[in-house]
């Protein structure tokens, strides 16, 4: 083997480093970390409820720079989720999801806007997975 061939080929994967791009830092943000919950309530009136007492409504807000697409489902006391979806929430802007008769209970489901590459999930797969 050629000996000026060696030192090329101990340094050909530190080339390769730095000419194949890695994954954008975006890629590698919890986007769940974004959207911090900063309030809750009971017996808030609700448009869409029927009896106020038994509403819960959940708070949150986006604490990135970035914008989010926003899945929120809060808990029925019949175990089912109502589903709420935020598109392009922007940075230090709020959200509330509610539930008529609820539990306490939420989840949430958070991407980067506009990113495709993360599938928020529907009503029905919520329902499904996390139906106690």
């Amino acid at each position: 083997m050629n000996k000026k061939l060696i030192p090329v080929l101990f340094l050909l994967p530190l080339i390769m480093a730095f000419i194949i791009p890695s994954k954008p830092a975006f890629q590698n943000v919890d986007w769940n970390n974004c959207l911090e919950k900063y309030g809750s309530a009971w017996g808030e009136d609700c448009l869409k409820c029927q009896y106020k007492k038994d509403t819960y409504k959940v708070k949150l807000k986006n604490t990135c720079t970035d914008a989010l697409d926003v899945v929120v489902c809060v808990q029925e006391i019949d175990k089912t989720w109502r589903y709420s979806l935020f598109n392009g929430v922007p940075p230090r802007d709020s959200v509330i999801a509610y539930a008529c008769k609820g539990t306490g209970k939420y989840l949430k489901f958070v991407r980067k806007a506009g990113n495709k590459e993360i599938i928020l999930p529907t009503a029905e797969q919520v329902n499904a997975q996390y139906k106690e």
